[in-house]
């Protein structure tokens, strides 16, 4: 079956949704410009091919016969990937573009494919390992020199927020956006779909300790380890209100003063709609952007999830409230960074062609 892309990403309860979810985006942006889009992806535990399914992709679940177990994100060990892939390619599909969103998958895999006379994009946004890649989205900052070392000449760098992958209710909450006074009214507490480090207990705990009348939205993947703690700790405080991960995003991030939350793709959602938040790095690997980001004084940067505390959060956030010119100023340069989005996502598009 030819198709124009074919879109490589997996979701799992260790990896997250995030990559999913992003490339939700990027299909629903292909589709609309008259390409033909397809998934592949590994039945982890925690997956989301249902989901992709129930928005008209066809998924092709890799064959993975022969291969052994692994106990990294990918599942099973490089050579088996692509023998999968080799297989899909083989009896499957024939596709102009693989697009790749995976931290397990870098230049070996993408030359590999490439070979086959395939164009490859790659989406990255931590800039630690090497691609052999057409093109690369990095949505995060537009510092092309990440990447001076990673990607060969002829790669096409998308890079910076204008370009980040996202659903159209934000680009709706963006172009409507509210005037920020910096006054902390309301607050969201999300930690990605999975947060699989605990942050929300944290934070609900450093929360409960402000004597401050706001209102709290906590917003949790069905794949949080802890929602019934979670829902206890909501329970408890008046102010607050569990919501689940398909909520309208775009409007509680909108409706937000400021967020508690993670490296991720939210992050990108938060600083598109002008939204200020105090991040984490659950994850190592997006340790050194959020020290990055922290710079850029959009977001304030907390620092690892497990050098983190309730106490940390809670000195974070008194800081804030208490300095009104310094929230409007954080949501200020996020919103900005996003400036030519429209003109970003049509040239990124375009390059499909």
């Amino acid at each position: 079956m030819k198709i124009d892309v074919l879109i490589r990403a997996d979701a799992s309860s260790a990896i997250g949704t995030g990559h999913v979810f992003r490339c939700i985006v990027i299909a629903a942006w292909l589709r609309r410009a008259g390409q033909t889009v397809a998934f592949a992806m590994r039945a982890l535990d925690g997956n989301l091919i249902d989901r992709v399914r129930e928005q008209g992709y066809d998924v092709h679940v890799l064959d993975d016969s022969g291969a052994s177990s692994q106990s990294t994100w990918l599942g099973v060990a490089l050579e088996s990937e692509l023998t999968a892939m080799r297989r899909l390619l083989a009896q499957r599909v024939q596709p102009r573009w693989i697009v790749v969103d995976h931290y397990e998958l870098e230049a070996v895999w993408e030359k590999e494919l490439g070979a086959r006379g395939i164009q490859m994009c790659a989406i990255d946004d931590l800039a630690d390992r090497a691609h052999d890649t057409d093109l690369l989205l990095d949505a995060t900052l537009d510092e092309p020199a990440r990447y001076d070392s990673l990607v060969p000449r002829r790669t096409r760098k998308f890079l910076g927020l204008k370009y980040a992958p996202l659903r159209d209710a934000f680009t709706l909450e963006r172009e409507r956006a509210r005037v920020r006074t910096g006054k902390i009214e309301r607050v969201l507490v999300f930690y990605g779909g999975v947060d699989w480090t605990g942050e929300t207990l944290k934070a609900m705990d450093a929360l409960s300790t402000f004597q401050d009348d706001f209102v709290i939205d906590v917003v949790c993947g069905a794949l949080n380890p802890r929602l019934v703690n979670i829902q206890k700790a909501v329970d408890a405080d008046p102010r607050a209100r569990l919501l689940a991960g398909n909520e309208d995003m775009a409007s509680i991030t909108a409706a937000a003063d400021l967020a508690l939350g993670a490296i991720g793709t939210a992050m990108w959602e938060r600083l598109f709609v002008g939204c200020p938040a105090i991040v984490t790095a659950t994850l190592d690997k997006t340790r050194p952007l959020g020290a990055i980001m922290g710079e850029t004084g959009a977001v304030e940067w907390l620092g690892f999830a497990g050098e983190t505390s309730p106490a940390s959060i809670r000195s974070a956030m008194r800081a804030l409230i208490d300095d009104v010119a310094r929230v409007r100023e954080m949501g200020a340069r996020g919103f900005a960074l996003a400036n030519g989005y429209a003109e970003a996502r049509l040239e990124f598009i375009e390059a499909f062609d």
